[in-house]
């Protein structure tokens, strides 16, 4: 026969725990009003210091998600460039072709050209391919007379690479700051599901028979059955 009060299952928090970081820092948050209303406390993990943390995590998810969302702004933005380079690559090609004849082919290196299979592009990689047109293309372009070409002169090369260095570099800036934002709250949420966890066990213990109807007072979801 089964006791009428069992002991509660101490891996039934892992319902009431949201799925997702987020989430996760919603739920702590939610929490704090009503343990210091109800007079409850982590003793590893007090009141103050549990929604200092709670509140520098949600503000660490939220300069990721900021992050992220500005992300395909610059990606677009670099797309944009480099499309804008097939036209005139097609018309450099041909001015260097027509300008050194059987030796065309020997000149692409000098103007930042890669060879890739049976064809000479420019470089995939925007790192290199801002630093080629900066220290090869446009230099080139003056050195052998093609400067003031209207359909692959100067004019042309140097609104695209302004355009892909500016994305370029955003893109990065942008990266680096995510990649620190996500260091920075990985941690954290460490700390934030161990606290989850423990107020389950918390609420469990000071109230063995309405625990759940507790959690939901505070807002809180399970999320698995």
């Amino acid at each position: 026969m089964e006791p009428q009060n069992p002991t509660p299952d101490p891996s039934n928090h892992l319902g009431w725990i949201a799925p997702t970081e987020a989430g996760r820092a919603a739920q702590l948050l939610l929490a704090h009003p009503h343990l210091v209303a109800e007079k409850l406390e982590l003793r590893w993990f007090p009141n103050a210091q549990l929604l200092t943390h709670a509140t520098t995590h949600q503000s660490a998810i939220d300069s990721k998600s900021t992050l992220a969302t500005g992300r395909p702004i610059h990606t677009r933005a670099i797309e944009k460039a480099v499309a804008g380079m097939r036209q005139p690559l097609s018309e450099l090609r041909g001015v260097i072709k027509k300008k050194f004849k059987d030796d065309y082919e020997a000149y692409y290196p000098t103007f930042g050209l890669v060879k890739s299979g049976p064809n000479w592009i420019l470089p995939v990689d925007h790192d290199v391919l801002v630093k080629n047109l900066q220290t090869k293309l446009l230099p080139a372009l003056t050195k052998y007379g093609f400067a003031d070409d209207p359909d692959t002169g100067t004019a042309i090369w140097q609104p695209l690479l302004n355009a892909l260095d500016t994305a370029n570099t955003d893109a990065s800036k942008t990266d680096a700051s995510r990649a620190e934002a996500v260091g920075t709250s990985a941690p954290q949420d460490e700390q934030t599901t161990k606290a989850l966890r423990a107020l389950v066990h918390l609420v469990q213990a000071q109230f063995p028979d309405t625990w759940e109807a507790v959690l939901r007072e505070w807002e809180w979801q399970k999320t698995s059955f």
